[in-house]
């Protein structure tokens, strides 16, 4: 639990450094978006569903490119992040990191 709370607070603090001029598509049906992730080699990675209800999509590619999709329940999604150098990292839930 508290490794999600921490995934948490970095993906929103992620959302705040969103640089718009490197992404030309952001906002779109969730199908379109993620289209557009799939045609730069991003797949999703992760999911979850935020404390508002909104759910989270991680899409990566393996050459580290990542972003970072929230996505309304009407089906609305906007790339809200996005980044290099995504890495997995695996470790046990309810242990330190």
């Amino acid at each position: 639990m508290r490794a999600t709370m921490i995934l948490a607070a970095a993906l929103s603090a992620a959302l705040f450094a969103f640089e718009a001029e490197a992404t030309q598509f952001r906002c779109g049906s969730h199908d379109a978006v993620k289209s557009h992730l799939n045609r730069k080699a991003q797949n999703m990675v992760a999911s979850a569903i935020t404390v508002v209800g909104l759910a989270l999509e991680v899409y990566a590619s393996q050459d580290g490119h990542y972003s970072i999709v929230l996505i309304r329940t009407d089906g609305f999604a906007c790339i809200t992040g996005h980044g290099e150098n995504w890495r997995l990292q695996q470790a046990e839930y309810g242990q330190a990191s």
